[in-house]
C-alpha cells in the first residue's frame, strides 16, 4: 500500500527574497494598498489544503498565512471561534481572477476542491468564464476570467451587500477614507484601490456584521501607520482599539458604518515560504520529490574562458569562447535580430524578460514580464513569438503582446520549450509533458511537436519524440530536427507542414540534447555539455567546450559569423568561420 507523507520544508532562500515574492500592490497617494482577509477557520487544515490547491503559497506555519498575488489570507485569529459564512454578512463574497476558468476549475477539482458553476445564462446553461468556490465553513469566492494575465490566479474584488440607499454612501466613504477612485462597473458603483476593487450589491435588508464570522475582517496595508491613524481621526473615525504591536506589525481596527471590520496594518517581514512536498512512497528510495514550482539553480560566476578545437570550415583551433556576462537568471532561447543584435530570454528574472545585446555590445532589457518565456522566434510578419512556460502557451511578445495557442487538439499546452518559424508563415514548437510550474494534467500523456499553420490553426504533427526539447529547420526548410535526449531526431517536412519519415539524425557524443541552431551549410549545432557540431549527414565534427553547460546556441552579429552560446546564467561568444543563415533568426 502506498502512503504519501507531507512534510514542510523551508526554502533555502533569503528572507528578503521571500518577502519580495509576497509584495502587495504599490501604495496609493493615501499610503494604502490591499492587504488581507482574516478568517476564523473552523478547520484550519481543510482551508489550508483548499487554498494551496488553488495556487496559494504557505507562510508562517504556526499561524498559517496563505499568499496569492495581491493578497494574504490569515487562517486563524488567535484562539477565537467564528460562526457563519460570508453570505448574510455585509461582505457577501470575495473574488479572484484566473487566466482560464475552465482549465483552473478542472485542476482544482482534480485536487479535491468543490467548485460551483457560474451564473445561469438567459438562454440556459451557465457562464463558462465564472465559477464559485466555497470553503467548508462558508467563505464564498467568485472566480472570474482574464485571459491576458500572466499569473494563474490573483486577488480581484470584495463584494459588499448593502441596502440600496446605503450603497452611494458606502462608495463615498471608502473612497474618502482609503484614497480610492470611484467608478462604475456593469452599471454598478465600485471603488478602485491598489490590488482590489470594492463592489456593492443590493441587499433587501441590513446584513450582519462580519465580526466573529468566518471572514472576521478585511485588512488594508498602510505605508505609515501613525500618519494614517491621524488621517482617520481627522475624519472623525473612532478606532476599535488603540494601535499596538503584533510581532513586527503595527495594527489597529475600525468598523465601517455598515458592519465590516477592517484591520489597518503596517506590515513587517513575513518570513520565508513553506513548501508542501511529498516524499516517495514506502518501499521506494525515500528521496523527496522536488516541489512545484521547481526552482532554478542560482546563478554562478563563470569559470575562465575555454578555447575551441579546430573544426574545418566551422571554427579555427584556439579561438576563445569569450564570456560576455554572467550571473543572469536562467539564460535560454537566443536568436538574432535583423540588424545582427542578439535576443535571449532570462527566464527567472521576475516573471521573465528578454535581454538584448546590441551589435556594439550594449546590454538592455527588450521586453519584460514574459510569462517565463524559454524559446523565441521571429515569424514572417516580424513578430517576436515566444514559448511561455509559466502558464503554458505560445504568444507574441513584440511589437504587442497577444496569446496565439493555449490548447491543441483539445489538450492543453503544458510547458512549451522551443520553436522555429518556417518561410511560409508557420511555426513549429515543442511541448514536453513535464514542466517546472506544476504537474501535467492527467489528459496529457505524450510529448508533442506542434505546427501553427499560416492560417493560425495549431495541429499536432508528431508524438514520436519522447524527450523533445530544442527544434530547428534545415536551410531549405525541408528537414525538421528535434532534440530527443541523447539523440537528435529528424523528419521530412511536407508541403502542408506535416511531418513524415521520423528517424534518428545523430547520436550525441555524451549528454542530452537541449536547444540547437544551424548554419548556412546545413551543419547543426546542438547544446549538450558544450556545443556539439554535426554535418548535414549527422556526422559528429567536433565539440566547442563552454565554461558552463551550454543550453542554447545561435548565430548573430552584423555578418552572422558570431556564435552566441547561453547557459548557466552566462552568455558567451565565439568568432566563427561558419556563417549563420542570413534572413533567419536561428
Amino acid at each position: 500500500m502506498k502512503r504519501t507523507i507531507f512534510v514542510a520544508l523551508l526554502l533555502a532562500s533569503t528572507l528578503a527574497a521571500a518577502t519580495a515574492a509576497a509584495q502587495p500592490a504599490p501604495f496609493n497617494d493615501a499610503g494604502v494598498t490591499m492587504g488581507h482577509w482574516h478568517l476564523i477557520s473552523k478547520d484550519v487544515e481543510a482551508n489550508k489544503k483548499l487554498f494551496l490547491a488553488m495556487g496559494g503559497k504557505l507562510f508562517n506555519p504556526g499561524q498559517p498565512v496563505i499568499m496569492f498575488p495581491g493578497l494574504y489570507i490569515n487562517l486563524m485569529l488567535g484562539m477565537e471561534k467564528g460562526d457563519g459564512g460570508t453570505v448574510g454578512s455585509s461582505v457577501n463574497h470575495v473574488g479572484f481572477v484566473v487566466d482560464n476558468v475552465q482549465r483552473r476549475v478542472a485542476e482544482w477539482k482534480a485536487a479535491g476542491v468543490t467548485v460551483l458553476p457560474g451564473g445561469a445564462l438567459p438562454a440556459g446553461g451557465t457562464r463558462q468564464d465564472q465559477a464559485y468556490v466555497e470553503t467548508p465553513d462558508g467563505l464564498r469566492m467568485e472566480i472570474l476570467e482574464d485571459k491576458t494575465q500572466t499569473v494563474p490566479i490573483r486577488n480581484e474584488h470584495i463584494h459588499f451587500a448593502l441596502p440600496a440607499a446605503e450603497i452611494p454612501k458606502a462608495q463615498a466613504w471608502y473612497a474618502k477614507v482609503f484614497g480610492g477612485q470611484t467608478a462604475v462597473r456593469n452599471n454598478a458603483p465600485v471603488v478602485n484601490l491598489p490590488g482590489v476593487q470594492l463592489r456593492f450589491n443590493t441587499a433587501e435588508t441590513k446584513q450582519a456584521p462580519t465580526r466573529h464570522r468566518v471572514l472576521d475582517h478585511i485588512g488594508f496595508d498602510v505605508k505609515d501607520h501613525p500618519a494614517f491613524v491621524k488621517r482617520l481621526e481627522a475624519q472623525g473615525i473612532t478606532l476599535d482599539e488603540p494601535p499596538r504591536k503584533g510581532g513586527a506589525n503595527t495594527i489597529t481596527y475600525i468598523t465601517d458604518p455598515w458592519g465590516t471590520r477592517i484591520e489597518i496594518i503596517e506590515r513587517g517581514p513575513l518570513g520565508p515560504e513553506v513548501v508542501q512536498t511529498a516524499l516517495a512512497p514506502q518501499g521506494g528510495r525515500g528521496q523527496a520529490e522536488q516541489p512545484y514550482p521547481r526552482l532554478p539553480n542560482p546563478p554562478v560566476k563563470s569559470p575562465a574562458d575555454t578555447t575551441a578545437p579546430d573544426i574545418p570550415g566551422v571554427v579555427a583551433g584556439g579561438t576563445k569562447v569569450h564570456l560576455i556576462r554572467d550571473l543572469f537568471h536562467s539564460t535560454e532561447g537566443p536568436i538574432a535580430m535583423p540588424d545582427g543584435s542578439l535576443l535571449f530570454t532570462e527566464q527567472d528574472a521576475g516573471d521573465g524578460r528578454i535581454v538584448k545585446i546590441a551589435t556594439d555590445g550594449t546590454i538592455s532589457t527588450f521586453v519584460d514580464n514574459t510569462n517565463r518565456t524559454i524559446g523565441l522566434a521571429f515569424d514572417t510578419k516580424g513578430r517576436l513569438i515566444s514559448a511561455q512556460s509559466h502558464l503554458g502557451r505560445i504568444g507574441v511578445l513584440y511589437p504587442t503582446k497577444a496569446t496565439l495557442v493555449e490548447t491543441v487538439d483539445g489538450l492543453p499546452v503544458v510547458s512549451p520549450n522551443d520553436l522555429v518559424a518556417d518561410s511560409k508563415g508557420g511555426i513549429y514548437f515543442t511541448d514536453p509533458v513535464g514542466g517546472r510550474f506544476g504537474p501535467p494534467p492527467p489528459e496529457r500523456k505524450t510529448a508533442r511537436v506542434i505546427y501553427i499553420r499560416p492560417d493560425g490553426k495549431a495541429v499536432t504533427v508528431s508524438e514520436q519524440v519522447e524527450r523533445v526539447n530544442g527544434i530547428s529547420l534545415s536551410p531549405d526548410g525541408k528537414v525538421l530536427y528535434a532534440a530527443n535526449g541523447p539523440t537528435v531526431s529528424a523528419f521530412d517536412v511536407q508541403a502542408d507542414g506535416s511531418l513524415r519519415n521520423f528517424r534518428t539524425f545523430a547520436t550525441l557524443m555524451g549528454g542530452n540534447a537541449d536547444s540547437m541552431c544551424i548554419d548556412n551549410a546545413g551543419r547543426l549545432y546542438v547544446a549538450a555539455g558544450g556545443v556539439q557540431v554535426f554535418s548535414p549527414e549527422g556526422k559528429h565534427l567536433g565539440t566547442i567546450p563552454t565554461p558552463l553547460n551550454a543550453q542554447a546556441p545561435a548565430f548573430a552579429g552584423r555578418d552572422k559569423k558570431t556564435l552566441f552560446i547561453v547557459g548557466g546564467g552566462s552568455v558567451y561568444s565565439v568568432a566563427m568561420i561558419a556563417e549563420g543563415i542570413k534572413g533567419r533568426a536561428k
